[in-house]
């Protein structure tokens, strides 16, 4: 299997895309997604101050929270989940993890919302019988893109006995009480949705994988062929990955096309079967680092490890395969470094520790002591979070945010 090359050195392949297995696909459909991606761009006509609301549900128990829109109102709004307890009691809405998207530019995506997420950002909110509350309010300037990517469990206040409330996606004005129908959806040819799910965490066991050549052997995933849609397919497992979003105005019902907002945990079992060693890449990286939208770069794990001490930053290391990935030639740092809750903090230190970790393994592996790196580069990024080192190979290089952006510019004009 080839190495990733990139720009000038890039090589076409044309992998043989298999057939998979329906039943190796499962989705935990005892949890909900309240998904809000329709319409997306917002204008006066969808706030609540006019009568609508974004996305309306009434959601129980555990589950996940996605919302995306774009502010072409020509001014400021504010945005928020507003939350109705129909119930007799107390109820509690504990977020145990969430992160906020609000670009001023309109290239960004959400990736820095998914690292808060990830980082374990949490909060909660009790909502009195009958009553409303709200959880993220904030204010969103004209022209921004904005979002909310949330994981809730909702239960009965003081017990961890779920309970039910209804969501609602709300962007307004100055008044938030008056909506109380959904805003006109955009076409399904745009392949955006809004609506409940049952379940957004996917399983996949990919079978067996056994690539002959350098073309190389795959599977697709996050695409569920629709006759009323444009330029959608079956992936390999026949769309059975994709969520179903049931949207109560009867507009956007269907299958969630690019798996926004989801998680996936995907096996994928390869065996040699050429009579010879040979080494095995795993590339899920070009396509998307062409079509992700929910991504500020793509990176391939190299591996992760404890490490409290810069001896122990720099076994470990050096204990990564890094000659899987990095050819003899090729250009290798580390690009950036992050540290939140550890022991070992700063990054310049992190950075430079790991290098000399990177060079020692391939001087052992490749039996040379100097490197040209004059090749392909192959920058690494490093995220330590109490404690827990884990290391990935950008293969992104310009963050994806600026695919295509502004390539034609000109002075303004000056009246």
């Amino acid at each position: 299997m080839p190495t990733l090359l990139k720009n000038q050195g890039a090589k076409s392949r044309n992998p043989q895309i298999l057939q998979g297995n329906e039943s190796n696909v499962y989705i935990n459909k005892n949890e909900y997604f309240f998904y809000s991606n329709n319409p997306e761009a917002l204008y006066s006509q969808h706030m609540a101050d006019n009568g609508k609301y974004l996305n309306c549900a009434t959601v129980s128990g555990n589950g996940q929270i996605y919302t995306w829109h774009s502010n072409q109102t020509g001014q400021s709004i504010k945005n928020c989940i507003l939350i109705y307890n129909p119930n007799s009691y107390a109820v509690q809405v504990k977020v145990t993890n969430y992160g906020l998207t609000d670009d001023a530019t309109q290239t960004h995506s959400d990736a820095d919302a998914w690292e808060s997420y990830y980082n374990g950002q949490n909060t909660s909110v009790t909502v009195a019988a009958g009553g409303f509350a709200n959880l993220f309010l904030r204010t969103i300037g004209n022209n921004h893109h904005f979002g909310i990517v949330a994981r809730a469990n909702i239960v009965r206040s003081g017990t961890s006995t779920s309970a039910s409330v209804t969501l609602y996606d709300l962007a307004y004005f100055t008044n938030s009480g008056s909506a109380n129908s959904f805003a006109t959806a955009e076409p399904l040819s745009k392949k955006r949705a809004r609506g409940k799910g049952a379940g957004f965490y996917t399983t996949i066991q990919f079978p067996q994988l056994s690539p002959t050549n350098t073309d190389g052997v795959g599977y697709t995933i996050a695409s569920k062929y629709v006759a009323a849609v444009p330029d959608t397919y079956n992936d390999s497992f026949n769309g059975v990955d994709c969520s179903y979003i049931t949207d109560p105005s009867g507009s956007t019902t269907g299958y969630l096309q690019g798996a926004f907002g989801q998680q996936f945990q995907i096996t994928i079992p390869i065996k040699n079967t050429t009579g010879v060693a040979r080494k095995f890449r795993i590339i899920t990286i070009c396509r998307a680092n062409v079509f992700l939208r929910t991504a500020e770069r793509v990176l391939v794990k190299v591996g992760s490890f404890h490490a409290e001490t810069f001896e122990e930053l720099f076994q470990g290391t050096k204990a990564l395969p890094w000659e899987a990935y990095i050819p003899k030639d090729g250009k290798f740092w580390v690009a950036k470094a992050a540290s939140v809750k550890s022991r070992l903090f700063s990054p310049s230190d992190i950075q430079s520790i790991m290098k000399k970790a990177m060079v020692e393994r391939m001087k052992s592996v490749y039996h040379i002591d100097w490197f040209a790196e004059s090749g392909a580069d192959y920058p690494v990024r490093v995220f330590i979070k109490k404690d827990e080192v884990t290391v990935g190979l950008d293969t992104s290089g310009e963050s994806l945010h600026k695919r295509g952006y502004r390539k034609l510019t000109a002075k303004a004009p000056i009246a």
